[in-house]
């Protein structure tokens, strides 16, 4: 797109999950910066070719992507501030920019704006087959404050986290892992480690 923004040099970069990975080798390895940024440089190249408001729909996505991502990166991450910057600036312009082109008029309002998270609040980087929304419940072990992520679809609650999926038994909860996408390549679970902490940064007691 030529009136897309990326900053050369960082495109290209291994895409996560490589063969031989488990799935929490996988989370482990997930960098919502690293991620973005690829994100942003697809959508770029996409968009020096694309001629149809389905093209258009197809960047518009994947920058809202990108953009959720760099919103995603935590504040101990070395390219914080960056990050910052391209989520509410470069990216959010080139997000407009590709909605206009596909005639999807303003860009709608953002749930991020609000206390639930859903898969609106993560575009292309959903890693679950279902829609539903994000909890987190705070609560003691002992000296300890531990949270516990689940996803609430249509009656149901998944565990999402290790300490949710250690009390899934004795909260009825159901596994994740019937609902949670594979990676790209398949050789893993989809990186899941920055929804984890977007939803634990909403948690409350």
């Amino acid at each position: 797109m030529g009136s897309c923004a990326v900053a050369p040099g960082e495109g290209g970069q291994r895409a996560d999950g490589a063969p031989g990975e488990s799935p929490s080798q996988a989370s482990a390895d997930f960098d919502p910066f690293r991620k973005a940024v690829q994100q942003a440089t697809q959508a770029a190249d996409l968009g020096k070719t694309a001629s149809t408001p389905a093209d258009w729909q197809e960047i518009a996505q994947m920058w809202q992507a990108a953009q959720d991502l760099m919103q995603a990166v935590p504040e101990s991450h070395p390219r914080y501030t960056v990050a910052q910057q391209r989520a509410s600036e470069d990216y959010a312009a080139n997000f407009a920019i590709a909605r206009e082109k596909a005639g999807l008029g303003e860009t709608p309002s953002r749930t991020a704006d609000d206390d639930i998270l859903t898969k609106v609040d993560f575009g292309g980087g959903w890693p679950f087959i279902i829609d539903g929304e994000l909890r987190c419940e705070s609560i003691r072990a002992g000296e300890y404050e531990i949270n516990l992520v689940t996803l609430h679809s249509i009656g149901d609650v998944y565990a999402v986290n290790g300490p949710a999926q250690a009390r899934a038994q004795e909260r009825g909860w159901l596994s994740i892992n019937p609902v949670w996408r594979n990676s790209e390549d398949g050789t893993a679970k989809a990186p899941i480690n920055w929804v984890v902490m977007r939803a634990e940064a909403s948690c409350s007691p």
